[in-house]
């Protein structure tokens, strides 16, 4: 007779969220639970999010940073976790995602060491609709493409992926939102569709423009404190 493999909560685990049917992948590290009390952190880009929570036999709950959202869900008898994400304002808000021990510290760093003919470094104009732009700020090394996209109104976070031949994909994920960009490189621009939470679908283009500013000129801040967190 088998027996079940032993099963533990703390240690590296990337977690893989189901963003409308995509795959949305987040590192977390987990230190070892005390008397029930579940501590760690949650990697986004290079942000990284307090987790805390509590572990009841295999059952867990982790609450991420401030932003009114857990992680809740269960260690399986073969060592992998599943779940559910909820943003706890929202009554109807849930997402799947499934997990499993792994030794990557950063979901992208191998990326660095991969050429790549295109270079997205520098400032895009992103058309988010048909009066509505953002600014890109990217910087890439290798094929690991990094940044954000400021608007008037606030950013998309840190974004974070990779681009394979002429296909960029895009991540972020702080436990209040959740992005996936997939954009195609077309004669110098972007075109692709932005997923976000249980419904949310977009278009976007996006063209290289070094000249292109936020009208707010409150959001010059941003987009200062945007280009200096990519150096």
């Amino acid at each position: 007779m088998g027996c079940s493999k032993p099963t533990t909560i703390d240690g590296n685990w990337q977690i893989d969220l189901n963003i409308q049917g995509k795959n949305l992948p987040v590192i977390m590290h987990i230190n070892p639970a005390y008397n029930g009390i579940v501590t760690g952190e949650l990697i986004n880009g290079t942000e990284v999010i307090e987790l805390n929570g509590t572990l009841t036999g295999k059952k867990f709950k982790l609450d991420i940073g401030t932003s009114y959202s857990h992680l809740l869900g269960e260690i399986l008898e073969d060592g992998q976790i599943k779940g559910t994400w909820t943003r706890t304002l929202k009554s109807d808000f849930h997402v799947s995602f499934s997990g499993k021990k792994t030794q990557l510290q950063n979901l992208f760093s191998t990326a660095e060491t991969q050429k790549n003919l295109i270079d997205l470094s520098g400032k895009w104009k992103v058309s988010l609709s048909n009066d509505r732009y953002g600014l890109g700020v990217f910087k890439q090394i290798g094929s690991h493409v990094y940044g954000s996209i400021l608007t008037e109104t606030g950013d998309f976070r840190y974004l974070d992926g990779t681009i394979v031949n002429n296909k960029l994909t895009l991540i972020g994920f702080d436990g209040t939102f959740s992005n996936i960009f997939e954009l195609v490189v077309l004669n110098k621009s972007l075109q692709g569709m932005h997923y976000s939470g249980t419904k949310f679908q977009q278009k976007i283009l996006a063209v290289r423009d070094d000249s292109f500013q936020l009208s707010d000129p409150n959001t010059l801040t941003n987009i200062k404190d945007g280009i200096e967190f990519l150096k």
